[in-house]
Parts: structure tokens; C-alpha cells; sequence
């Protein structure tokens, strides 16, 4: 598919960076790590099931508020031992708030991940801020999941059809018809 055919719904990774893109076959997720390159599909007739949920990954803010703790914990060690050195502790308490403030934003607000399975391959999108966005992405590959499996369902009908009106237009045999005897 050329990039202009696809949109693009999410990508997400700090080490390796995954990519979703919506084609008008499925999905596919490029995921890159340097310099290698994956590519997975999820066709929109194989869709099993489609899940929205909302993780909070419990290991980053444990570690996000125990880095918070130890800056903070610094700067508040400086301000105690002297008055004047309020400009060091000031950039130590700096250093640890970033860490606090993603800790405490994980914390109460999550990370929504809305996950398709196929019956051979799944890909997920998360988003950490934009909730309005996983809902309305959620129910875009609901919507297109639908449609294409309408469309099979049809399809199928129609051939099952038309297999019907072969089978039942078959001239009928002659009164004296006998099937040929084993010897």
C-alpha cells in the first residue's frame, strides 16, 4: 500500500517504536528498533475481538516516585543543612518533580490500550493523555471490523445461493433409470 492510502491511529514505544496505521484491508503495525524493521497485519475479515482497557503499569510509578523521592529527598537535605543553598535545592527538587508528576499522572490517569485479535496476529495502540482519541478509535475499527465482515458474510450467502439454484436445476432422471449393478 502507498502511505497515502493508510491513516495513521497511533504509535506509542520508547525503544521500540510502534506505529498503526489503518488500511483499507486491516490494520498494519510497523515497528521499528534502530535499524530493523517489522511489519504485522490484522485483516479486517479476521477480526476476533477488539478490547479497550485501561492499564497503569505499576513498575513505572513505583519507580517513577522512588526517583521523585530521591531528588526531592536531596533538595529538602540541602534546605535543612542551610538557608542559603535554596537555589541548589531548588534545582534538585526540579530534577524529581518531572518524576513525580509522570507518577502521579500513570497513576490516576492510566494508560488506555485498545487491542484487535485476529485469528493469527493482534496489535494494540495505547495512549497515555488522549482517552477521546482511544474511544473514537475504538469504535473506527469496530465500525470498519463490521463492515468488512458484513460484506464477507454476503458474499458468501450469495455463493451459497447460487450453489443452491445449480444443485436444484438438475433435470430429473427417466422413470427407468437404474443405477448400473455391482459385480
Amino acid at each position: 500500500m502507498t502511505p497515502e492510502t493508510r491513516e495513521r491511529l497511533g504509535s506509542y514505544g520508547l525503544t521500540q517504536r510502534r506505529t498503526v496505521f489503518a488500511t483499507q484491508d486491516g490494520l498494519e503495525t510497523v515497528a521499528r528498533n534502530v535499524y530493523d524493521v517489522g511489519h504485522e497485519r490484522v485483516l479486517w475479515d479476521d477480526v476476533m475481538m477488539v478490547t479497550r482497557h485501561r492499564e497503569h503499569g505499576w513498575s513505572a510509578i513505583i519507580v517513577g516516585f522512588l526517583i521523585a523521592a530521591f531528588f526531592i529527598g536531596i533538595a529538602v537535605a540541602i534546605m535543612l543543612g542551610s538557608t542559603d543553598a535554596w537555589i541548589v535545592a531548588l534545582i534538585f527538587f526540579g530534577m524529581g518533580f518531572p518524576f513525580l508528576f509522570v507518577a502521579l499522572s500513570r497513576l490516576f490517569l492510566g494508560v488506555d490500550v485498545v487491542t484487535v485479535y485476529g485469528r493469527r496476529s493482534s496489535t494494540s495502540i495505547r495512549w497515555i493523555y488522549r482517552k477521546a482519541r482511544a474511544v473514537e478509535t475504538y469504535t473506527l475499527i469496530i465500525a470498519r471490523a463490521r463492515a468488512a465482515q458484513r460484506h464477507l458474510e454476503q458474499q458468501i450467502r450469495a455463493e451459497e445461493a447460487a450453489y443452491q439454484v445449480a444443485t436444484t436445476e438438475m433435470p430429473p432422471l427417466p422413470d427407468d433409470f437404474a443405477p448400473p449393478a455391482e459385480s
